[in-house]
Order: structure tokens, then sequence, then C-alpha cells
């Protein structure tokens, strides 16, 4: 069993890797009982730990503890003597001990010299903690635990400076910076870190940062305890100001060309050769790869320097690709390639006048003959590389014109600029990198842990893959976690990842914090609008959304920030003619996780109460217009403040083709409303959606979303709901192969659950689609009409159950359900040989149906009506009025754009054209019907079709 106390709760997880669900009440016990240790502790220190008062909770103690027994498997024995302790078995683990057997290992390694080693374990350890303080829920008033606690941060803080040191020994004082200053800000009057980040700074070849720095750390020391800075950082800083190698440990890279610069003359005779190392797992990326290769490539004919510019999302491997693509274009540039650092995703990036003296530095000229203006050192720069052919990387730009001066003045050298910015201007190739397809991302992860794993492990390969998203950060992320736990299965570290954002991260490097750059790059409005369209939903969505959501008028302005920040990306022009936009994944993510911040919950509590309400109001406006369930009335239409206008004036000119551009999204929102307990909501959204789904016979989809709304309403204990939810499921379940006499029990409680009620509007409507459902049931088990067969008590149960159904309706003056009633009263009448009955029934019905009203929502019953008439009158022999009904049908399911309905009818007059001998006829409507069914169940239907056609073809 392992035990977890570095995070904000006590928590444990069991052999099967399972963690263990405790209250907080038994979370604090578990805390105080484990930082006891084998000693145990008080019973009275032991409530006070848990309660947090000096109360005699003797009773609920045992309660707790007795609760807790069974979960540890006999580690915790009863009390004697007032006393309780866990005893731990052999197998047993704490996360502390482990953390401190880590540092201890990573003591070892640094002091036998192997440094890479050290910073592998130490962030091992680090990894162990949580984004929280540890014990944070833990009573403060224990003295002994509330010591512990500061004693675990305390450690903690001395393991991150010593990974940092470790870092730096091990030569990576390129990556260093950004990490030592985010410890600074929670030890900001720390001199070890202003040790390691002037030292990483001025290795960096950042001379003019790394005084800087000095500067600040005296002013912050000096204001906070009265004394200035000590004598290690005074010897660090002199040594700096007077150009010399700092006198800490040696790094295992290159040095920086500033730490000892040559003389201008000589520079020209030692190619510069700054590029960090190339990845040997380099993949895919090849027609990127191909376009800036060809691009940079020196060119005679060329007369202006080509500056390629990378962007994309945070971790989508910009800098990855440029330096590869560096590497391959090194023979070209035999001036050398330099490495330029704009950081402006950093706390303090540098400015333009620092970064030209640090680059002036690169090129050989010393501090005292560097010019005092930016003008005149951009001057300078221009001059150096005139006779030189390099290739310029230059980092982490925020625009365009910060690089400007930085930029060679000749044709012959090249540049390459990484942003998350989109950046754009006069002769800028702009490459765009979009996150990686399945191949390259396995290729990519196959490379990193090899072919066997990942054969081994196919589907969970994909799982794991699916989670990264493409985001080759993500990717080689969980590729190192991984490697370094080579005894993790694949499948084990996909479980893992279901908290994706704080599980991919490893050693220091994880998409959160690269994503977090990114975010706090951007203005206040433009951080509000990514953390709000974070609920959007998964898939892509137009511009009105926005506008919905964030609660103005454009959104495109806010949008197009985001967009520029890599951090939106434009989808496509739907076919409303509409641009539509969506977040990466884990972009989604990130920005849903800081909705859910303590000073955003309202902001997030608005959002989602606007997101409901607004496509609630805009549902209710298109399913006025798309032809209604046989079963289910209309419903009425909703105006309120949320739907945007635009969307509205798009829903009034095609709302069938407004229902098909958003239904992923509608769906999405009935999820969310059931997930944040909002059942009754989502029951309103999904009722407005239900009726295009069946028409496109999207029944899957359908299914599902009824089934999302059943399990919330029974969350909720909504009996009403609960039934009306599971009669609509019912609907659906008859349509499907088999699917007859699974629905009857569910419509037989549904009537039950009414009846007590007393909701005899919903009543009707479960009895007469219970009378359909015991109609088709003997139709399919049974025989056609005309048979001389005993149909059994389906039928009868089916009639008695219409004429219930129908009794309800008219004394409820409810045209909707008097209509369907009289159609099945027609069919089962037709059934039985009673077809005089069933024609006058079967008219009556389609007089009913056409007194409901004109809108193509009413059209619904009127159709279902037509089609029972005609079953009736094919019955009857009369195969010209059948057939004449059957066009008419035919007419009114085309003038409502009906594609399923209209396919019904050509499939009926195919059966009546047939009876009547006309082979040809009828081959070609079961012909038409079968190109004209497209939906869930259309192989279904094709089938029949093609069957069919053969009779009628054998008969032609």
């Amino acid at each position: 069993m392992r035990f977890e106390i570095l995070r904000r709760t006590a928590v444990f997880v069991d052999d099967a890797a399972d963690a263990v669900n405790l209250s907080a009440a038994q979370r604090r016990a578990m805390a105080a009982l484990l930082v006891a240790g084998p000693h145990g502790m008080s019973a009275d220190r032991l409530m006070g730990a848990i309660w947090e008062d000096d109360l005699d909770h003797t009773g609920p103690l045992k309660t707790l503890l007795s609760a807790l027994r069974p979960l540890l498997g006999g580690r915790l024995p009863k009390g004697s003597a007032g006393s309780y302790r866990l005893v731990l078995a052999p197998n047993d683990t704490i996360d502390v001990t482990h953390f401190r057997a880590l540092v201890d290992d990573a003591k070892a390694a640094s002091s036998a010299g192997d440094q890479a080693r050290a910073v592998k374990a130490l962030q091992a350890a680090l990894d162990l903690w949580g984004d929280d303080p540890p014990l944070e829920d833990v009573s403060t008033t224990v003295d002994r635990l509330s010591q512990y606690r500061v004693d675990l941060l305390l450690e903690r803080q001395r393991a991150v400076l010593t990974l940092l040191q470790a870092r730096l020994d091990h030569g990576e004082h390129h990556t260093l910076v950004t990490d030592v200053q985010r410890a600074l800000s929670d030890d900001p009057l720390s001199e070890p870190l202003y040790l390691i980040l002037m030292t990483a700074l001025y290795r960096s070849g950042r001379r003019a940062q790394a005084l800087e720095q000095f500067e600040i750390a005296s002013a912050v020391i000096l204001r906070n305890t009265g004394y200035g800075p000590g004598t290690d950082l005074q010897r660090l800083n002199d040594q700096i100001a007077a150009d010399t190698p700092p006198d800490v440990p040696p790094s295992s890279a290159s040095p920086s060309p500033s730490a000892s610069p040559a003389p201008v003359a000589e520079a020209t005779a030692y190619p510069l050769a700054q590029l960090p190392s190339d990845v040997v797992d380099f993949t895919g990326r090849a027609q990127e790869i191909a376009d800036l290769v060809a691009f940079l490539r020196p060119d005679p004919k060329r007369h202006g320097v080509p500056v390629a510019v990378i962007s994309g999302s945070p971790g989508a491997g910009k800098t990855t690709l440029a330096v590869h693509v560096g590497h391959l274009l090194h023979d070209d540039y035999p001036g050398g390639q330099i490495w330029v650092d704009m950081a402006a995703t950093s706390d303090r990036p540098p400015s333009t006048s620092d970064v030209l003296a640090e680059l002036l530095s690169t090129l050989g000229v010393a501090s005292r003959d560097l010019p005092s203006s930016t003008t005149q050192r951009s001057a300078l720069v221009r001059s150096l590389l005139a006779q030189r052919r390099v290739l310029l990387l230059i980092d982490d730009v925020a625009a365009v014109h910060q690089v400007q001066l930085l930029l060679p003045g000749s044709a012959s050298s090249a540049v390459i600029l990484t942003s998350r910015i989109r950046l754009a201007g006069s002769g800028i190739r702009p490459i765009r990198l979009e996150p990686l397809n399945t191949v390259e991302a396995r290729n990519l992860l196959t490379q990193i842990i090899g072919s066997a794993r990942v054969a081994a492990e196919p589907e969970a390969t994909d799982k794991v893959l699916k989670i990264c998203s493409g985001l080759p950060l993500a990717v080689r992320i969980v590729g190192a976690r991984l490697s370094i736990q080579d005894g993790w299965s694949i499948d084990y570290l996909a479980n893992r990842l279901s908290n994706r954002l704080s599980e991919l991260t490893v050693d220091g490097w994880g998409v959160s914090a690269s994503i977090a750059d990114s975010y706090h790059a951007l203005p206040g409005d433009a951080q509000r609008a990514f953390r709000i369209l974070s609920l959007a939903g998964p898939g892509d969505w137009p511009m009105w959304v926005a506008a919905m959501l964030l609660g103005v008028e454009d959104a495109e302005p806010v949008l197009e920030t985001l967009v520029l920040h890599s951090l939106l990306t434009p989808s496509r022009v739907d076919t409303l003619g509409q641009p539509r936009y969506r977040l990466h994944d884990l972009l989604r993510e990130y920005g849903a996780m800081r909705l859910t911040e303590y000073e955003h919950i309202p902001e997030r509590d608005v959002t989602v109460e606007r997101l409901i309400m607004g496509w609630l109001e805009l549902a209710a406006a298109a399913d006025v217009s798309i032809t209604s369930e046989p079963y289910f009335p209309p419903l009425v239409t909703m105006k309120g403040p949320f739907a945007p206008k635009q969307s509205l004036s798009l829903i009034a000119d095609d709302p069938g083709g407004w229902f098909n551009a958003e239904i992923t999204n509608i769906l999405s929102v009935i999820r969310l409303a059931c997930q944040e307990k909002r059942h009754r909501l989502a029951y309103g959204v999904a009722m407005r959606a239900s009726s295009y789904l069946v028409r496109e016979e999207r029944l899957t989809d359908a299914e599902d979303m009824w089934r999302d709304v059943v399990q919330a309403a029974v969350a909720a204990a909504d009996v009403g709901i609960i039934a009306s939810a599971r009669l609509r499921l019912a609907s659906l379940i008859i349509r499907q192969p088999g699917g007859l006499r699974r629905a009857l029990p569910l419509m037989d409680t549904c009537i039950i659950a009414v009846a007590r009620q007393s909701d005899r509007r919903v009543l009707t409507r479960a009895l007469a689609l219970r009378a359909a459902c015991r109609y088709q049931i003997t139709v399919a088990e049974q025989g056609s009409a005309g048979d001389d067969v005993s149909f059994g008590p389906y039928l009868e149960l089916a009639c008695i159950d219409a004429q219930r159904a129908l009794a309800l309706a008219r004394m409820l003056a409810t045209s909707h359900a008097e209509s369907i009633s009289l159609c099945i009263l027609a069919l089962v009448a037709s059934l039985r040989g009673h077809h005089d009955e069933a024609i006058s029934l079967g008219h009556q019905a389609v007089t009913v149906s056409k007194t409901i009203g004109t809108a193509p929502g009413d059209s619904g019953y009127e159709l279902f009506a037509l089609h029972a008439l005609a079953t009736t009158l094919l019955a009857a022999g009369q195969y010209s009025r059948a057939l004449q009904i059957c066009e008419r049908g035919r007419t009114l399911a085309q003038a409502v754009r009906y594609t399923f309905g209209e396919a019904g009818f050509l499939e009926l007059a195919g059966d009546v054209l047939a009876k009547m001998g006309h082979g040809v006829d009828a081959f070609n409507r079961y012909h038409e019907a079968s190109r004209m069914y497209a939906d869930d169940m259309a192989e279904q239907h094709r089938t029949r079709c093609w069957n069919k056609m053969m009779v009628a073809g054998a008969a032609r």
C-alpha cells in the first residue's frame, strides 16, 4: 500500500493502484497518524487534529476509526492506553520517505560527478509533490503537525535549490533561467538562487542581464533585511563585471563565446556554432522542413535577407524544428550559426539593446568597445556580419519590430525566428506548426521508447497519443516518463494521465507551464476570453458562440488576439458561411482549470448559465421548423437575452442547416448541463434537439443524449423528468433491430410512474407509444393483414392502450395525441382485416393532424397520419387511392425537407405498385428510396429495399 502526505491532504492507494476515497475527517486522521509515526498519538491530540477544537469526540472518533480499519487491512490496531498508531507492512511505502531517498541518491551522484543522474533523481523527488503545500487541510492547532508541515516545505525548498544547481553544473544554463526566476518568485531573498541565475545568464552569453540581476538582488535584499548582499554574490558580480569566468563549478557544455571573447579582428577565423544540439529522435514535419530548407538556402539571385518565422501553440515544437533545420543548413552557412534568445515569454524579457550587446560580445566585441546607443549597436552588428555567411536563430520572439535591429544587412545570411505569436511582414516566410498527425506522433514515441514497447501495447499507445492530442511536447514528456520508469506499462501511464496537465510533466518540463507562459502574456480581456472559451466545447464553433459566452456584440477583436498568440486555431468556414474556431484539447483543459480557481468561480458559474441558456434559446428557435417526432408535441419557442441576433438570423434562413452545423456543440452542452447537475436545463435542450436527430435518423446520438439526461435526473431523484426522458429513450429503442421487446418494459415503468404522478399529458403519449410498440411486435411476429392467423395478446393490448390514449387526448383536447392514437387504432383494425373501419380511422387521423398547425414542425403528425392511411388502403386493396396518398405524403415531406420521410413514402409506393403488378415502377421506387436512406439504420433500410427490388425485378 502506498501512502501520500506530500500533497494537500493525506491519501493512500491500495494494492490495485486505486486511490481510496476518504472523507475530510478521515484524511486528517490519516495525516496525523502518519506524522506521529510508530509511537502513535493520544486520543485527545488525534481528536484535536481531526475536529480542530477541544471538545470530546470520543464516540465519533471510534466510529471514524472503525470505518478506516477495513480499508487499511490490519494496519490500524485498536487503541491501547488512550493512544492510536499505524503499523505499516514491510512493503508499504510513504512518499516522503521515497522523496528523501531520491534526494540522498542525488547527493551521492553529485559527489561522484554524475550530474545527469543527480538531476534525474532530484526531479523525480520533486514530482512527488502536489501543487499545494503539503497537509494544507490539516489543523494548524496541533503543534506537531504544524511544525512537520513547515519542515517538509523547507526540505522541498532545499531540493529545488539543489536541483537548479545540479542542472547548472550539468550545463543546462540555456534552459535554466525561467525556472530559477520562478523559484525566486517563491523565495525572493535567496542569495543562492541569485548566484545560480547570474551564472546561468553569464554562461548563456547574457552578461548585461546577469549584472542587472545583481542590482535587483541588492535592492530586494536591502529593502527586506536592512543589509546588502553577501560576499559570494558580490564576488560573482565583480567577476562578471570584469568579464572573467565566474568562480563556480565548470559547465559540461561548451562555454558561451561571450565568456572569453576573441578580438574583433580574429572573430572571422573561428566559425560560431551556438545552436543547441539537435534531437536524435526528431520525427515528422517533413513538409515544413522541406519548405524551410528550400527558402533559407543561399541564393545568389536573392537581394534581401531571408527570414522564416516558425509559429505555433505552446509545446508545438517550434524551437526543436528551428534547431533541426539550422543543423541541416550547417554547411550552407560556413560563417557559423548564432543563437539569440529574446525570452519574450519570460517574466523579464531583455531589452533589444541588451540583446545587441550580447550579440556583439558573441562576435568578439569587448565590453569597453560597445557603442552606447541601440542604433549604433545594430549598425555594428550589420557591419560585422556583412562579410560572413551566418544563420541566426532568434528564439521566442514577441514582435517583428523587436528583432528588426538584430537582422543582418547582407543577403548572404539568413534568419529563423520562433514565436508563439503569428508574425507577418514584408519578406517573411511564415511556417505554422499544427499538431502532429497520428502516424507522426506514434513514430516520435517509438523513437523515444523503442518499437518493442509500442508494439507490445498498441491499444494503450493509441490511448496515450489521444491524450497528447498531437502536441510534440506532450509526446516527448510521455516518452521521457516511460523511459525513466522503465517498469511502467504504457497502459499504467495512460490511466495516470486522466488528469493530463498535472501528469504531463517531467524534469520540471511540463505542458501546463508552457501554456502558462503564453496565457500570462495575454492582456486581461484576452485571458478572460481564453478561460471562458474553454467551455465552448471540444469541437469547433462559430464566432457568434464566443460573443454569446463573453456577453459582447462583437468577439472578433479578442478572438484575433488569441489567434495571434497561437492559443486559438481558425478551423474552417462552415456550410452557413461562418468562420469557425477551436481550442486544442490541452489548451482547453488549461483554460478550464483556470476557471476553477477560487477567484474565477463566479465567472465560471455565470458563463455556464449563459452557455446553457443561450443554446436552449437557439435550439428552441430552430426546433419550430423541424418536423416533430410523432409521439411528442411541438415545443413552444423561447426568447431571452442570451442568443445572439446573428445566430437567430442564420436559423431563420436555414434551420436544418444550422442544426447540422451545430448539433455536435448542442450535444456537448447537454452533457455539460448534466455534469453541472442542471438536469432540467439539459432536458429542455435535449427536447429541442431530439426532433432534428430523429428526423435525420441519428439514433445513436439521440439515444446517448437521452441516456445522459436519464442518469442526471436519476441522480437528482426527479421522478417526472426520469419518466419523460425514459419515454423518449424508449421511442428510440423500438426503431432498432430487436428493440421492440427491449423497449416495452421501459415504457411499462414510465406509465406506472406518470400515472402515480397524475401527469395525464405524458400518460397519453406513453400509452400511444406503447400501443405502437405492441402493434409492431404483432406485425413482426404474427404476420401481415389478410393472413388467417391468431394474433396473440399484443394486438388486443395495443388496441386497449390506443383507446385509452384517444379518450385522454380528447378529454385534454390534445390534437397531437388524438391524431397518433387514431393512426394506431387504424393500423390495428387493418391488421385484423377490418378494412372499412381502418380506412375511416385513418381519414379521421389525417383530418385531426391538419388542425394542429401549419408550421414545418407540425407537419410530422400529418405525415404519420398519411403513412398510416396509405398502409390501410394498401391492405384493403385500394391501390390507386393508396398511391395518391403516398404521392401526397412525399410532396409534403419534400416541402419540409424531411428526407427520411420522403424515402418512407417512396418505399410504401413501391409496395403498392408491386401489388398492382407494376414491377418496373416498383423497382424504381425501391431503388430511389434506398439511395435516400442515410442514417444510423441506413444499412437495414437499404437491405430491405434491395430485397424488395429483387422480387420486383423478377416480376418484370
